[in-house]
C-alpha cells in the first residue's frame, strides 16, 4: 500500500488544482469587486456594484448590474484558469527535464485550463441571453 502511495505522490490531482483555480478566482473576484466599489481609490460607492434601495437594473453610471457582475466573474475565472494553466506548463517542463514519468498529466491539464480560459468569454454572451430571457426583471 505504501509503495502505491509513493508511486502516485507526484501525479497531478485535478481536484486539487480545480480547488486552487476557484480559490484564486474568488480572491480575484473580491479584488475586482473592490475596484468597482472604489473606482477612484478613496471614496466607497456601493451603488456601482449593488442596487441601493428597491431593485433597479443599472448603476449610477448607467451600466447594467448583470453586465458588471458577469464581467467580474468571467475575468476572475479567466485569469485564474490562465494562471494555473501557466503554472502547470512550468511544472510539466520541470518534470520533462527531470525525467519524471508523470509529465503528460501536467501538460494535459494545462492545455485544458488554458482552453477553458480562452473559451470562457464566448460562452458568456449566450448564458446572459438565457438569463435575461428567463428573468427579464434583471434588465428592467
Amino acid at each position: 500500500m505504501n509503495s502505491l502511495k509513493m508511486a502516485f505522490r507526484d501525479e497531478v490531482r485535478p481536484a486539487d488544482f480545480m480547488a486552487r483555480v476557484w480559490i484564486t478566482a474568488a480572491v480575484i473576484s473580491i479584488g475586482l469587486g473592490a475596484m468597482t466599489v472604489c473606482p477612484n481609490g478613496g471614496q466607497l460607492e456601493f451603488g456601482n456594484l449593488i442596487p441601493l434601495g428597491p431593485w433597479h437594473s443599472r448603476n449610477p453610471l448607467g451600466l447594467p448590474y448583470l453586465e458588471i457582475w458577469s464581467n467580474i466573474l468571467v475575468n476572475s475565472s479567466q485569469i485564474a484558469f490562465g494562471l494555473w494553466g501557466g503554472i502547470l506548463i512550468c511544472m510539466g517542463i520541470k518534470r520533462l527535464l527531470s525525467a519524471n514519468k508523470f509529465v503528460f498529466g501536467c501538460f494535459f491539464m494545462a492545455i485544458t485550463f488554458i482552453g477553458i480560459a480562452a473559451a470562457l468569454p464566448s460562452c458568456v454572451q449566450s448564458l446572459l441571453q438565457i438569463a435575461i430571457e428567463r428573468y427579464p426583471v434583471l434588465m428592467q
